[in-house]
């Protein structure tokens, strides 16, 4: 995903305490470098002090001084993973990387067929691996991201636990540190089922991270967007040559659910089996977006990996795969034309549909078939 676009991915819940005037710390390489701070020890368990606010030797967990260690800006270093089978599958991501930059995405994984959690990751991985391609909205402040590293990489991956039932249908969400190796280690894990680990360094990671809004820094202004990347909700992009649209059209549609859609797509004349993009029954009485982007010539390419909004604006983000051709290209002068299919997976039957924005502030076409 080309990393200039305006588009960015960022947070559901909009973050307060913005933190002003602070500066990532890097080398020369442009990678984070970690400061010397305390970690807890089983003498702090009972404390409800955080690092930053208590003194300490800086000391790693073989007692040898902290050293500066250099973290991979791309480094999955934490998520926060949440999911609830109450009322249909949810799930919610929140993605920290080693720079501190802050994603989120919502149900970003459908459940795999053999649900093995091996599976999960290495879908969850890919998807990380899509999200982090865009500019990030948002970050965490260096100091406090190195803080919390520094505690979460002492946690004893093998620490015993203990659980409790805590309540109903309210889901299960965990945080996990990753260690250099990709590992997950559990920091924490609340819910329908309540853990404790028996760490006191998994118990301040679980402190900090509820204070993680406060080190939050703002790096567009641009507010937060939801943003649907296949397959946490299909999306596609097709070459359909020129389609014939109403004079005054935009191009670009909304439908109630993809039945009605697909009844509209063979009016335009479209390849009904190249557009098939689900029979899923989870995405069928969805909201549909559709947007043609048409040319009077060849030698264009358009490709959407996402689709993203505010609340009030939707709109597809392009691939780095999209191009137009040069000034001095020669091209065969043609009409041609591609056309993108996004499911939105809305928990709102009653929205209006008619009122709903393009990222221009145009309105998206309700297109209803008879």
């Amino acid at each position: 995903m080309n990393r200039r676009l305006i588009c960015y991915v960022a947070v559901l819940t909009i973050l307060a305490g913005m933190v002003c005037g602070c500066q990532k710390k890097k080398n020369v390489e442009g990678k984070v470098s970690k400061p010397e701070i305390p970690v807890a020890s089983d003498s702090d368990e009972d404390s409800d002090e955080l690092p930053s606010e208590t003194s300490g030797s800086g000391s790693d967990v073989d007692g040898a001084s902290s050293k500066n260690v250099e973290l991979d800006p791309d480094r999955i270093l934490f998520t926060y993973e949440y999911s609830n089978m109450a009322w249909g599958y949810q799930s919610r991501v929140i993605v920290i990387m080693g720079d501190g930059r802050y994603y989120e995405t919502s149900n970003p994984l459908l459940r795999s067929s053999s649900g093995a959690q091996a599976d999960y990751d290495s879908r969850l991985i890919a998807q990380i691996r899509t999200i982090t391609q865009a500019q990030a909205a948002f970050r965490i402040n260096n100091d406090y991201l190195m803080e919390l590293y520094t505690v979460a990489s002492q946690v004893d991956p093998n620490a015993s636990k203990t659980s409790r039932h805590a309540m109903c249908d309210y889901g299960q969400y965990n945080i996990f540190y990753w260690d250099e190796d990709g590992n997950k280690v559990l920091c924490a894990s609340k819910g329908d089922v309540e853990y404790t680990i028996n760490d006191p360094n998994a118990q301040l990671v679980e402190q900090m991270w509820d204070n993680l809004d406060d080190h939050a820094e703002d790096l567009n202004g641009n507010g937060s967007l939801r943003v649907y990347i296949d397959p946490s909700a299909p999306i596609k992009t097709f070459h359909c040559g020129y389609i014939e649209l109403p004079d005054g059209s935009s191009g670009k549609y909304v439908f109630k659910n993809y039945a009605d859609f697909l009844k509209a797509a063979e009016e335009w004349g479209l390849n009904l089996d190249e557009l098939n993009i689900t029979d899923d029954a989870i995405y069928l009485d969805q909201p549909v977006f559709v947007q043609f982007d048409l040319f009077n010539t060849m030698g264009y390419n358009r490709n959407y990996v996402a689709l993203a909004t505010d609340g009030e604006k939707y709109f597809f983000i392009e691939s780095d795969e999209c191009s137009d051709p040069g000034p001095d290209d020669v091209v065969p002068q043609a009409l041609d034309g591609f056309v993108t299919v996004g499911i939105y997976p809305s928990n709102d039957k009653n929205q209006d549909l008619s009122a709903l924005k393009t990222f221009d502030g145009s309105l998206w076409e309700l297109y209803e078939v008879s």
